[in-house]
């Protein structure tokens, strides 16, 4: 029995052991265009009425080689948006977004380079609305944590770095909140979640160290 124990854990250390040899960290960095509305990918992609914006994101995480043809992982991320400046007639209207994400990472490979990636988990929105006219100035800010999704290609150019195009999805919030005005605490409204879906197109290039 205890013979059996031994090799039960040595084996156990074994495996644990060989599981994070194959482990390794990286690091990301992705840019390209967004556009935000309701959770039609399709509209705020092509056909966003406000136009669309710059966004980057960085992003760092651990990855953990299945096997030749599957790879798991998961990474941290912080994302960037061109501020949005609505036309609204006789108002001025700006959106400000800000948002971080923790994601969990499914990588296969049909052949050596190539790769289809898949990434679902969760983003922490921050979105600021500012109106303002001749005789008002009103900034509002919501915060909010929502799911989030990625699908993309990628292709490495070398064992270290690969090269990748993705389509992501920050979904938005549909509720109704109570706005506090930054200028007069006293000023409140009730309406709408300012909080919008967010669709951006990013090419980027991610570096992992062996």
């Amino acid at each position: 029995m205890k013979n059996l124990t031994k090799s039960i854990l040595l084996s156990s250390v074994l495996v644990v052991s060989s599981t994070c040899a194959l482990a390794a960290p990286y690091v990301s960095g992705q840019l390209g265009s967004y556009g935000y509305g309701d959770n039609n990918v399709f509209e705020n992609t092509f056909d966003n009425e406000d136009g669309h914006g710059v966004t980057g994101r960085l992003a760092a995480g651990y990855r953990w080689d299945i096997s030749e043809i599957l790879k798991i992982g998961v990474e941290a991320g912080i994302n960037g948006y061109q501020n949005k400046n609505i036309d609204a007639g006789l108002i001025d209207v700006s959106l400000k977004r800000f948002s971080t994400d923790a994601l969990g990472v499914l990588t296969v490979y049909p052949t050596s380079k190539f790769n289809l990636f898949a990434k679902g988990g969760a983003a922490y929105v921050r979105q600021k609305l500012s109106v303002s006219g001749s005789m008002f100035r009103l900034n509002v800010r919501e915060d909010n944590i929502v799911p989030k999704a990625a699908v993309g290609v990628g292709y490495d150019i070398c064992p270290n770095i690969n090269v990748n195009l993705s389509l992501n999805h920050e979904f938005n919030r549909d509720k109704m909140v109570t706005f506090v005005s930054d200028t007069n605490p006293m000023v409140k409204v009730t309406g709408p979640s300012i909080n919008t879906g967010a669709t951006s197109v990013l090419a980027g290039i991610q570096y992992t160290f062996n």
